[in-house]
Formats: structure tokens, sequence, C-alpha cells
């Protein structure tokens, strides 16, 4: 049965809900059905300039750093990024501020009127609904988050003014495969020939550099300047290769959007991001949000974490995706752990916690097995996917305790109980969706901190 379409005043809930449901999978990679229904839009050539960030960690951060650096300079600035945290509106920010409901509901209508018979999947919606509203607003400059990979990511149907490529490492292995020579070439098609392409990785295969030459485009390697890293107000040295990407692209589009350099400077010095390394204080206890949930990701968690509380363990929350690979996240964040807590979560992508707390405790013994043998070591890919090293050493101590929990509310009951007796900090990471789930206890903590 056809699912009708909201009205055009209907509430933005009901959109969201509708555009869930109305294409059949919920993945499905490809660039026809969305640049058919832009051309309708008038959307196959925006007249803005756009800015395209793709790679495996650091999308969400550069595009806070480009947007930053943009606004400070004076320019009416659109930024799409995904998932979100609390609320849709984040995905879709004008001026630095989230889209009112409103809005986004004016573009997603375009978005349905336009595509007629056509189906789209819920990204390849709020991917054009984006682009049409940040239009709409008259923003001089897009910048836009690839969703996954880059050759087919509907964000890759506009030909880029400039693009990053922040960092090559393993995820979404299921649709990107296990080769980090092909995940390069992979994520480095959002480059166009003859316009700049930024590298943030400092350790890329060997694939990319005759990729981007076969295709013309201007290389840019940040890693080469490891040593003169700009400094930026997100926590970790990973932050600081994601800062200078972002002031490489702005560099190079000098021509079209000419910004000083000390207020690039100023701008990364300044940049707010949710739940990249936020520290917040939380019922008396010193608690971290992050957002890593992959083993290059968690990796960096833990050199970040290691440069702010030292040797110092923490009660980790921790809750991930059933399509993700839990083993690796676990063993990187071994060395930072006191406990872990898992919450049974709702949703048909969480991992049931039965199966989580089972994949990690095997995977911190194995770990410990592979230490006593005498073959420890960094994984393959450090922070940014590239650079290897950086793991505390494995000790017995990694054994952990690892425990269930019903449910979000009573893991952080419990995580909070831990930290207060054995005066430990609290993480909370592994996906998205943990994040999302906790947001209320900050909220409300926020709050109380602003009445005080």
């Amino acid at each position: 049965m056809k699912l009708v379409p909201p009205s055009a005043d209907a509430a933005l809930d009901v959109w969201l809900d509708w555009i869930d449901k109305v294409h059949p999978t919920e993945m499905d990679l490809g660039l026809a059905r969305v640049s058919e229904v832009a051309a309708v839009l008038g959307l196959a050539e925006p007249p803005l300039l756009i800015a395209t960030v793709a790679g495996t960690n650091g999308k969400g951060s550069t595009v806070a750093m480009l947007e930053a650096i943009w606004l400070a300079a004076g320019y009416r600035t659109g930024a799409a990024t995904s998932p979100h945290l609390e609320v849709f509106n984040e995905r879709m920010r004008v001026g630095g501020r989230t889209a009112s409901d409103a809005d986004i509901v004016a573009s997603l209508a375009a978005v349905d009127a336009a595509r007629r018979e056509v189906s789209l999947s819920y990204f390849e919606f709020a991917t054009l609904a984006s682009m049409h509203l940040f239009v709409a607003a008259g923003c001089d400059v897009a910048i836009m988050e690839v969703g996954l990979g880059g050759r087919l990511d509907a964000v890759n149907l506009w030909d880029a003014d400039g693009a990053v490529l922040t960092s090559i490492a393993l995820d979404h292995a299921a649709w990107l495969g296990t080769d980090r020579a092909v995940i390069a070439t992979e994520k480095a098609a959002v480059g166009r020939r003859g316009r700049p392409l930024i590298v943030g990785d400092p350790n890329p295969p060997a694939s990319l550099a005759p990729f981007c030459a076969t295709h013309g485009m201007e290389v840019h390697l940040v890693a080469e300047t490891d040593s003169t890293l700009p400094v930026t107000s997100l926590a970790g040295q990973h932050q600081q290769r994601n800062a200078a990407c972002a002031a490489a692209l702005v560099n190079t589009l000098q021509d079209r959007l000419p910004v000083a350099e000390e207020l690039i400077h100023d701008a990364l010095r300044q940049v707010v991001l949710a739940a990249r390394f936020e520290v917040c204080t939380v019922d008396g206890a010193e608690l971290v949000l992050d957002v890593a949930h992959n083993p290059a990701g968690a990796e960096a968690l833990a050199l970040t974490w290691h440069e702010r509380f030292g040797d110092r363990r923490g009660v980790l929350l921790f809750g991930a995706l059933v399509d993700k690979d839990i083993e690796g996240i676990a063993r990187a964040l071994a060395p930072i752990a006191a406990h872990w807590v898992c919450p049974a979560m709702e949703g048909a992508r969480c991992t049931p916690v039965d199966e989580l707390v089972r994949r990690v405790r095997e995977s911190l013994e194995s770990t410990i097995e592979h230490d006593r043998s005498g073959q420890t070591g960094g994984q393959a890919g450090g922070p940014s996917g590239g650079q290897a090293g950086g793991r505390a050493e494995v000790t017995a101590f990694d054994q952990a305790p690892v425990e269930a929990a019903g449910s979000i509310d009573v893991a952080f009951l419990r995580a909070s109980s831990l930290a207060r007796e054995h005066r430990l900090p609290i993480l909370v990471c592994g996906s998205f969706v943990t994040l999302t789930a906790v947001m209320p206890y900050v909220s409300d903590a926020r709050r109380e901190a602003d009445s005080a």
C-alpha cells in the first residue's frame, strides 16, 4: 500500500516518521535517484560554494570548524551533518543556528513534490532538503558531511568546490569492506578534477595518490605539517589534524571566500561541538561524552583521555550498534577502563545487551592472553586510522568487570554510583545512540548549573 505523504503544514515529527517508512531499505547507495530529484528542484548546480567533508572519523568536527571560520569572516553558512544527538534539527544549521521545524518541513515538502515517483531513503531526503534550505536561506557556502563512503553517497551528487578527506580507517564493513586501500579511493571520490582535496590522514594507503592523480585532483596533505598543527578548542591531537584540514581548505578557497589568517586561528580556538570529548559534571561526577564508535575513533579517544587524566581510569558506560567492530573498540578502550556498564537499548541496530557484554568480555580476555604471549602493541591504524601505536600497555587490570544493565537509566545510575564510590570519572561512548540516551541527564545538569 502506498504511503500518503503528510501535508505541507504537518509537524516535523510527522514528516520524519513518514520519510523513515517510505523507502524500502535504510541503506541504498547510488546517485541516480537523488540526482534526478535534484534536477527537478533546480539544485543540480546550486548557486553557492560547496565544501564536502568525507572520512571515517572527524567529519562532524571538521564541518564545525569550517563553519566557525567562515562565520567569523562574515559569511552566511549552511552546514549539514548526521546523525544527530538530541533533535533532527541539528542536522541542518544556517548561520550557525539549527534550522527551525517550519523551515525543515518546507524543504522536505519541496523534495517530496519534486520526487514524483522516485523513492528516496531517509538520508537522501535529508540531504536534498538541506541543500534546498541552504539555497532558500541565501547561504554563501554549503558545508556537507558525507554520510557513508563517498563515491555513491548522496552528497556526492554535487561537484564540490573543495573537499576534505579527514581519515581513512575501517568502519561500515558491510558496505565498504575491510580493505583500507579501497576505502581510501571510495572516500576520495568526493574530490573533483582541478579542485582541492585536503587529506588529513597521516598515513594514507598507497592507492590514494594514483587515484587522485588519475582524476586530476589538487591534493594537499596536512600530515606533512604535524609539528605546526593549529590549536583548537576541541581536545586531542586528532582534532588538531581536523583543524589543519579545515584551515587548509579555507586557504585553498581564498579566491572565493577570503578569510584573514588571524580569523582562522581565532575561530578554531572557539569551536563548540557536543560529544567530542565533552567534559561536564553530573551528580558530582566528572562525565566525558564522546561519539567514538569504531576502533580508530576509540584509540583516539583513549589517547585524549590519557592527555587529560593520565593513568587514571574511568567507569565506561558503553553501548554499540550490532554492525560495529565491538571487539576492536573494546580493545582500544581497555587501558582506560576500570569498570564497564553496558545498557540494554531499544532499536533494531542496537546490540542486545547479553551479546554486548559477552563480546566485550571475550575481547578483553583475548587481549590479555595476547599480552601474556609477549605480543603486545597498538592496533594497526591509529587515532585517525593511520597513526600506529599509542595504546597504553595492556595488563591484567584490563580484566575490568563488565556488567549488564536493564536500561540506560539503570546503567547511568550504576555508573554514577561506581564513579562516586571509587572517585572515578565516567565515560559515555560507543555510538550516537548511547550518547543520545544519556543527554537528558546532561541537559538536567546544565540547567541546574545555569540556575545556581
